[in-house]
């Protein structure tokens, strides 16, 4: 079964189980669980976020205690990055000129930075109400823990993918015949600001791996259940145009370890093939 066809199943199973999945605790652990990947895969494909979702969160937000909707106001964030995602594209496949091309890509690079900026009111929410009592300055490395990385990873990884997708339509946008040498000029520098933002990205979630991913011995649960949560991010460094081969490098080594410890061989899909012959440099 391709992850399509598993998003699609978990759609579903989520449609069937109605409001009354809110009314306990394992329910809502189950949409949690399922809707990480739901969001996954519009994130994947540009089809955006489940009409549903609006309701969902807020059935989840109305019955769950604090401790389980942390993780909400992140979904939310996924679910406008889906939106992004998908106005994105459209718009520029609507383009009739470089001109509207240029622009497209233009409003998709401030719509990336505005998600940005809302994206990091959660985490420092989360800290002052779950940690400390009192708000603090993101990232500062004494007040980072496993709670804030998940979301951390979750939000790194979502804007990763934007700006993949934006590196893959300036490529097009600069091979239109017609664009001036204006616009090719302001493309060049939205293509460095896009890798300077993905390279962020990736430097955050590979700075992160330590604190889940355990080696030489056999993973425990709670270990096992981080590991799961690091497919998504290590797959999206792989896919992104911005990732140095180091770095590369480093993503594949972790999800060889993932692939071996965790026994997750089949989830690490095709990057497997190449994880076990691929060397330091």
């Amino acid at each position: 079964m391709n992850w399509g066809v598993h998003s699609k199943a978990l759609t579903e199973l989520l449609r069937s189980r109605g409001q009354q999945q809110f009314r306990t605790k394992t329910g809502r652990q189950l949409f949690q669980l399922s809707y990480h990947y739901i969001q996954i895969q519009s994130l994947l494909t540009g089809s955006g976020p489940a009409p549903e979702a609006r309701e969902w969160f807020d059935a989840m937000k109305s019955s769950a205690d604090g401790k389980e909707y942390i993780f909400m106001p992140s979904f939310d964030c996924g679910d406008q990055a889906a939106r992004i995602f998908k106005n994105a594209t459209s718009s520029f496949d609507q383009a009739n000129s470089a001109a509207e091309q240029l622009a497209a890509i233009e409003n998709t690079f401030q719509a990336c930075k505005a998600l940005e900026r809302s994206m990091q009111k959660p985490l420092n929410d989360f800290l002052s109400s779950f940690i400390f009592g009192t708000p603090v300055d993101l990232p500062a490395k004494e007040n980072e823990s496993k709670s804030v990385l998940r979301i951390r990873n979750h939000h790194d990884t979502c804007m990763l993918r934007l700006y993949s997708i934006l590196l893959e339509l300036i490529l097009q946008a600069t091979s239109q015949p017609d664009i001036s040498n204006e616009s090719v000029g302001r493309l060049i520098e939205l293509q460095q600001a896009c890798v300077e933002e993905s390279q962020f990205c990736i430097c955050r979630i590979l700075g992160a791996l330590p604190q889940f991913l355990t080696t030489g011995h056999e993973l425990n649960l709670p270990t096992w259940a981080d590991t799961l949560r690091l497919l998504w991010p290590l797959r999206g460094i792989l896919c992104s145009p911005a990732a140095q081969e180091t770095q590369r490098w480093m993503a594949k080594a972790a999800l060889r370890t993932i692939a071996y410890e965790g026994g997750i061989m089949q989830a690490v899909g095709s990057f497997f093939s190449n994880i076990t012959i691929y060397e330091s440099p």
